[in-house]
């Protein structure tokens, strides 16, 4: 999918916020998620996943250096919040997790979405998909030590064989979320979110992995090219 979303640019007024604080909070949540966080500085932001045991993608956030921890920043509209997904792994550590913002919704619209390559879990992201198939390798660090769902990672950056991958495109016809995608007569995925808020639009599409390259169009001829 290209570069993924600016970690510098949060629509914060609309974001699911948690707060992470205790003598613990960085070296904890850095064991977790995919970001490499160490030496990050106030007001420094880095974007990240956190991921299930297998690979799959469970959350989007972007991380917030804080003077007494770090903030986290989620789209409201994923519907598996990050603070409950991370307060499992607590235990018996020195961290204390504490939510705020919008109450869930529908968060940021698929303009701002799309033109700053924020996919959203559950609706670009489905279940099972890994940080490649979501478009969103970029935000795994390739040198991090360790991270829940790493094994599974590596093993496909190894076989380099992933199923599917998200694509944002763009058409001078108007696009609309849930139509198909097809290359050469054949369906190969569909539209997962559109905008076509200025001249022609953008998107996002789940297109098979073997079709990543094709002349993508959707079912009624309309040309499909990356944006």
């Amino acid at each position: 999918m290209g570069d993924a979303i600016d970690p510098g640019f949060v629509d914060a007024a609309r974001m699911r916020t948690v707060a992470v604080t205790g003598g613990d909070a960085l070296g904890w949540l850095d064991a977790l998620v995919t970001a490499d966080l160490r030496g990050i500085a106030a007001g420094e932001a880095r974007r990240s996943l956190l991921l299930s045991p297998t690979g799959a993608v469970l959350a989007t956030f972007t991380v917030v250096g804080a003077d007494d921890g770090l903030l986290l920043f989620q789209d409201p509209g994923e519907s598996r919040a990050i603070g409950d997904l991370l307060a499992r792994y607590v235990l018996s550590a020195d961290v204390r997790l504490a939510e705020g913002g919008p109450q869930p919704g529908e968060g940021p619209g698929d303009a701002w979405r799309i033109a700053h390559r924020a996919p959203r879990v559950g609706t670009d992201i489905t279940d099972g998909d890994l940080p490649v198939e979501a478009g969103l390798d970029d935000l795994v660090d390739r040198d991090k030590g360790c991270f829940l769902g790493q094994e599974a990672v590596a093993r496909v950056r190894n076989t380099g064989r992933p199923r599917r991958i998200l694509l944002r495109l763009r058409s001078d016809a108007p696009l609309e979320a849930g139509v198909d995608v097809e290359a050469d007569g054949a369906i190969v995925g569909a539209l997962t979110s559109a905008d076509a808020s200025e001249p022609g639009s953008v998107a996002f599409a789940r297109i098979r992995w073997d079709a990543r390259e094709a002349d993508l169009r959707t079912t009624d001829g309309s040309p499909l090219l990356p944006a």
